[in-house]
């Protein structure tokens, strides 16, 4: 997955997805290759307004870099949201409730056995 990371993230940046690179194996940003912020701490809130550009993915991750990527929900990545089901009953629960509305939706199983279903929606809260 390492050689490909750099092919994902362009892949998803062309779908209108902005990225932070993460801590591999967490969903903790991997700080270290941030940007400062005002208050000289590293920060990923300039990705929460615009997508980073494919020079900064590149260094991110290209050879070398960062191991995990995250979509940034919101506005900025054309209105992604990411319902995260933690319990896979609940994410059952989930299903049936909505019937017919998830069918064709991506539906991605996390380590710990929950879910992830993103979709796009004009107001993602």
């Amino acid at each position: 997955m390492e050689g490909s990371l750099f092919a994902h993230a362009l892949a998803y940046h062309r779908a209108g997805i902005s990225l932070i690179p993460i801590l591999d194996g967490t969903k903790v940003p991997a700080s270290h290759l941030l940007p400062m912020g005002d208050d000289d701490r590293r920060t990923w809130k300039p990705y929460q307004q615009a997508a980073p550009d494919e020079e900064t993915l590149e260094g991110w991750f290209g050879a070398g870099g960062a191991r995990g990527l995250a979509a940034v929900c919101g506005r900025v990545s054309d209105g992604l949201l990411a319902i995260d089901f933690d319990d896979s009953r609940l994410y059952e629960h989930w299903r049936v409730a909505v019937g017919s509305l998830a069918d064709g939706l991506p539906v991605q199983r996390t380590g710990g056995g929950g879910y992830h279903v993103p979709l796009r929606c004009p107001d993602p809260g």
